[in-house]
Protein backbone atom coordinates (compact mmCIF):
# COMPACT_ATOMS: atom_id res chain seq x y z
CA UNK A 1 0.00 0.00 0.00
CA UNK A 2 3.19 2.88 0.09
CA UNK A 3 4.22 1.89 -2.45
CA UNK A 4 1.16 2.49 -4.75
CA UNK A 5 1.32 5.99 -2.57
CA UNK A 6 4.80 6.43 -3.84
CA UNK A 7 4.23 5.61 -7.29
CA UNK A 8 1.33 7.59 -7.39
CA UNK A 9 2.70 11.18 -5.58
CA UNK A 10 5.86 10.07 -8.32
CA UNK A 11 3.42 10.22 -11.20
CA UNK A 12 1.12 13.08 -10.32
CA UNK A 13 4.57 14.93 -9.41
CA UNK A 14 5.42 13.88 -13.12
CA UNK A 15 2.09 14.88 -14.18
CA UNK A 16 2.16 18.81 -12.52
CA UNK A 17 5.62 18.91 -13.96
CA UNK A 18 4.93 18.45 -17.59
CA UNK A 19 1.88 20.32 -17.58
CA UNK A 20 3.45 23.21 -15.91
CA UNK A 21 6.67 23.08 -18.53
CA UNK A 22 4.11 22.64 -21.79
CA UNK A 23 2.09 25.69 -20.30
CA UNK A 24 5.28 27.87 -19.78
CA UNK A 25 6.52 27.00 -23.28
CA UNK A 26 3.87 26.93 -25.35
CA UNK A 27 1.87 30.38 -23.50
CA UNK A 28 3.85 33.14 -24.88
CA UNK A 29 3.34 32.15 -28.48
CA UNK A 30 -0.08 32.96 -28.25
CA UNK A 31 0.76 36.23 -28.53
CA UNK A 32 2.30 35.80 -32.03
CA UNK A 33 -1.20 36.90 -33.82
CA UNK A 34 -1.80 39.97 -32.21
CA UNK A 35 1.59 41.26 -32.84
CA UNK A 36 1.20 40.07 -36.37
CA UNK A 37 -2.45 42.20 -36.71
CA UNK A 38 -0.49 45.00 -35.51
CA UNK A 39 2.65 44.34 -37.86
CA UNK A 40 0.13 43.91 -40.71
CA UNK A 41 -1.49 47.14 -40.07
CA UNK A 42 1.73 48.73 -40.02
CA UNK A 43 2.95 47.28 -43.19
CA UNK A 44 -0.55 48.78 -44.87
CA UNK A 45 0.24 52.08 -43.35
CA UNK A 46 3.42 52.02 -44.95
CA UNK A 47 2.35 50.92 -48.26
CA UNK A 48 -0.20 53.58 -48.88
CA UNK A 49 2.98 55.98 -49.43
CA UNK A 50 3.36 54.01 -52.49
CA UNK A 51 3.48 56.47 -55.38
CA UNK A 52 2.25 53.74 -57.62
CA UNK A 53 -1.29 52.36 -57.85
CA UNK A 54 -0.55 48.88 -58.84
CA UNK A 55 2.26 48.54 -56.62
CA UNK A 56 0.03 50.06 -53.87
CA UNK A 57 -2.09 46.75 -55.16
CA UNK A 58 0.05 44.05 -54.83
CA UNK A 59 1.87 45.16 -51.42
CA UNK A 60 -1.52 45.17 -50.06
CA UNK A 61 -2.18 41.72 -51.73
CA UNK A 62 1.00 40.74 -50.39
CA UNK A 63 0.27 42.02 -46.68
CA UNK A 64 -3.16 40.46 -46.47
CA UNK A 65 -2.03 37.24 -47.85
CA UNK A 66 -0.14 36.75 -44.48
CA UNK A 67 -2.16 34.23 -42.25
CA UNK A 68 -2.00 35.34 -38.36
CA UNK A 69 -2.02 31.81 -37.11
CA UNK A 70 -0.20 31.00 -33.77
CA UNK A 71 2.03 27.88 -33.94
CA UNK A 72 1.90 25.30 -36.70
CA UNK A 73 2.67 21.80 -35.69
CA UNK A 74 3.33 19.92 -39.26
CA UNK A 75 0.70 20.88 -41.98
CA UNK A 76 -2.57 20.28 -40.57
CA UNK A 77 -2.69 21.17 -36.23
CA UNK A 78 -2.32 24.42 -35.26
CA UNK A 79 -1.84 25.24 -31.36
CA UNK A 80 -5.07 26.61 -29.61
CA UNK A 81 -5.13 28.55 -26.27
CA UNK A 82 -7.20 25.91 -24.89
CA UNK A 83 -4.50 23.20 -25.70
CA UNK A 84 -2.67 23.42 -22.43
CA UNK A 85 -6.03 22.51 -20.71
CA UNK A 86 -6.27 19.54 -23.09
CA UNK A 87 -2.71 18.75 -22.54
CA UNK A 88 -3.38 18.65 -18.96
CA UNK A 89 -7.00 16.57 -19.07
CA UNK A 90 -4.29 14.19 -21.23
CA UNK A 91 -2.01 13.92 -18.45
CA UNK A 92 -4.23 13.50 -15.87
CA UNK A 93 -6.21 11.02 -17.64
CA UNK A 94 -3.09 8.81 -18.10
CA UNK A 95 -1.68 8.97 -14.78
CA UNK A 96 -5.26 7.62 -13.80
CA UNK A 97 -5.31 5.11 -15.80
CA UNK A 98 -1.42 3.78 -14.87
CA UNK A 99 -2.59 4.19 -10.83
CA UNK A 100 -5.66 2.11 -11.75
CA UNK A 101 -4.06 -0.48 -13.55
CA UNK A 102 -0.99 -0.94 -11.47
Amino acid sequence: MLVDAILGSIFFAIGVITAAFHILVYEPAFGIPDKMKQFKSKMTELACYCQNDVELVLTKKRVNSVQCVGIKVGKITVIHRLFSLVFGHFVVQNVLALLITY
